[in-house]
Formats: structure tokens, C-alpha cells, sequence
């Protein structure tokens, strides 16, 4: 896709999930060195979500606000006191693209993607079911070649657990930790399961699923010193199928990178947006409740990250 490089600026207040979005973005756009990033750190009166809060004279001062960049890539509402400011100071000289809804000054970028459940509407926003990363088809076979050597003696059949963790709306409960561990004992049994937790995964949670596993032949990576990096990709590449639990959008659209079947728990207090996001998902017969079992077989590529890249490098284009 690269043609002319790009300078981008990625501008965030840190999230993960913003980043990690913002990161697929740009490494399709633009050569790595060409990238680089910003957290953003307002302070309590400039992050209020106030329509119109200017930024304070010490953040119109950051050496970055005299960015050269071609283009400024956002995520996050805390961003957008600066790109109020970027633009207010240089016009037009900065093409802006915004990721995820930013509820406010929509007017002020060049171009929005969000997924399609959070519904949103505007002349310049467009929109995908799933949601942007880094995991390319290269990164795969890459990763499916350590996992040879990683996992030795776990053949077919593989089963890969990504386990999320608490959200604004997501705990886990006992309650709801049961209905994930009986959902598993449900496994075929001689499946090998490979486990990985996120930094958002409660010690509860993992205490559950070890002991719900007890009886599988198991790995779970836990980030304990020793293990080595996460097998995340190395997961999506090797895994016959995969369950998910559907706290995070990212991870959801992740998972399909791989093409095989693909199971989502569903925590209880699972905010709306993602049981509209799951609900398209499985209409289309890209993912399965893990109610239903393991019988599925057939499992689909899905990566929107080259359409909404597409997308945002025509607009820059024709700016």
C-alpha cells in the first residue's frame, strides 16, 4: 500500500486497545520508522468531556504540538483538546484520522473509523464489523513456526483459550466464572488446550480455568517470569480452534485472523455495544456461542484492517 512515504503521528492516552488499533493502522500506511507516538497526559480540567475546553498554555507549549508529521492518527476522547488545538494552529496542514467514536468534534477530523456497533453516522465516519491490528498473514506463518518448536507434542487437536478479564461493565464473579469452566469440561477429551491470560485477567479467573483444565493436557501462560513472551499470535496460527472470551472487541477480531472455528463466552453485564458487535458476528457465521459446543469444523479469514487502511489512505489522498 505504500507508495509516498507518510510521517504519522499516533496520538493516544495510552490504552492498549487504542494503541494496539492505532499500530495496525499505521504499519500498513507507512515504514516503521516513520512512526511515532504520543500519550497524552491533560490535565483533570483539559480532560473533562466538555464540548469546547481549550488546551492550557503548558500543553500548547509540548514540543510534539510542533509536530512535522503528514498525518495524525488518534484514538481516545482525552486526545481531543490537542487535535482541537493541532488543527486551530495549522489548518489544514495535518490530515487526521480518529479511531473508535469520539462523541465530540467529529467536524474536526479528516476521517473516523468505528466498528459498526457503536452506530455511528457521519459524513466523514465509515465503518467495519471488526476492528484493526498488526497480525498480518506474514506475522502468522512467522509465528506458526516457533509454535512448531514451542509446542512439541501438542498435535491436533489444539484448542487455544484467550482469556480477557474485568471491563467497566465485566467482572468475574463466581457465578460467572462456573459457566466458563463447565462450558470447558465439555471438551473432547484427549484436546490439548493452550491457555493464554491478558494483564487484565483476575488471579480468580486463572485459578478457575487451571483447575477446570486439570484432566486436558495444558499450558497456560500467565506472564510469570520464565515463560518467555506471550504465544498470542503463535495461538492464532496453530490453534485447530480457539475460545474467546467476549470482553474485548480486539481480541474477537483477532482470533479470525486465523481462519479456524472460533467460540466466545459471553461474561455476564457484557456491555450492550458487544452483544450487538457478537450477535452480527455469529448472524454471519463467523463465530459460535460455546453453548453450542465443539462440533464446528469450518472457520473463516476475516481482517478488515486493508479496508479501513484503504479507506483512510484514499482520503488523505484526495485531501
Amino acid at each position: 500500500m505504500i507508495e509516498q512515504p507518510i510521517k504519522i503521528l499516533i496520538l493516544t492516552d495510552g490504552k492498549i486497545g487504542d494503541l494496539v488499533q492505532c499500530r495496525g493502522v499505521a504499519s500498513t500506511l507507512t515504514e516503521p520508522e516513520l512512526v511515532s507516538e504520543v500519550v497524552v497526559e491533560p490535565n483533570w480540567l483539559t480532560a473533562l468531556p466538555l464540548p469546547f475546553m481549550p488546551l492550557s498554555a503548558v500543553d500548547r507549549q509540548l514540543p510534539w504540538m510542533n509536530t512535522d508529521a503528514d498525518m495524525i492518527l488518534a484514538s481516545g476522547r482525552r486526545t481531543l483538546p490537542y487535535l482541537r488545538g493541532l488543527r486551530k494552529q495549522r489548518g489544514k496542514n495535518y490530515f487526521m484520522a480518529f479511531l473508535k467514536d469520539p462523541t465530540l468534534h467529529h467536524g474536526v477530523l479528516d476521517i473516523i473509523w468505528a466498528p459498526e456497533h457503536d452506530q455511528l453516522k457521519k459524513p466523514n465516519a465509515f465503518n467495519t464489523a471488526t476492528s484493526p491490528h498488526a497480525i498480518t498473514p506474514e506475522k502468522l506463518a512467522t509465528a506458526r513456526a516457533k509454535a512448531q518448536s514451542r509446542y512439541v507434542g501438542y498435535e491436533s487437536p489444539n484448542v487455544g483459550l484467550i482469556l480477557g478479564g474485568n471491563t467497566k461493565s465485566v467482572s468475574w464473579p463466581e457465578a460467572t466464572r462456573t459457566k466458563l469452566t463447565k462450558a470447558l469440561q465439555t471438551l473432547p477429551s484427549g484436546t490439548n488446550v493452550l491457555v493464554t491470560a491478558s494483564r487484565r485477567t483476575p488471579p480468580e479467573l486463572l485459578e478457575s480455568v487451571t483447575q477446570a483444565l486439570a484432566e486436558y493436557n495444558c499450558i497456560l501462560w500467565n506472564g510469570e517470569e520464565g515463560q518467555g513472551e506471550n504465544p498470542y499470535v503463535e495461538m492464532l496460527s496453530w490453534c485447530d480452534r480457539l475460545i474467546v472470551t467476549g470482553d474485548s472487541h480486539n481480541m474477537i477480531s483477532e482470533s479470525l485472523t486465523g481462519g479456524c472455528p472460533v467460540h466466545v463466552f459471553r461474561p455476564d453485564d457484557l456491555h450492550p455495544k458487544m452483544h450487538r458487535f457478537l450477535d452480527g458476528l455469529e448472524k454471519q457465521g463467523l463465530v459460535q456461542d460455546i453453548s453450542q459446543g465443539f462440533a464446528r469444523q469450518d472457520g473463516q479469514k476475516v481482517d478488515a484492517t486493508p479496508e479501513i487502511c484503504a479507506k483512510i489512505l484514499a482520503s488523505y489522498r484526495a485531501r
